[in-house]
């Protein structure tokens, strides 16, 4: 049982390793964006309500 339970989670491993590499920095670059307009957002708000 305890080799069946290794063996599923080697290969849920392989699956996570198994991502095409060119997504790899495009997933980056999303995720920047998105952290960069939450930032830019939160800056906006807090001018706004200062003003």
């Amino acid at each position: 049982m305890e080799l069946l339970r290794r063996a599923q989670g080697a290969e849920h491993q392989a699956d996570l390793a198994s991502v095409k590499l060119p997504w790899v920095p495009v997933m980056a670059i999303l995720l920047a964006a998105c952290f960069g307009g939450v930032l830019f957002a939160m800056a906006r708000i807090a001018t706004a309500v200062m003003r």
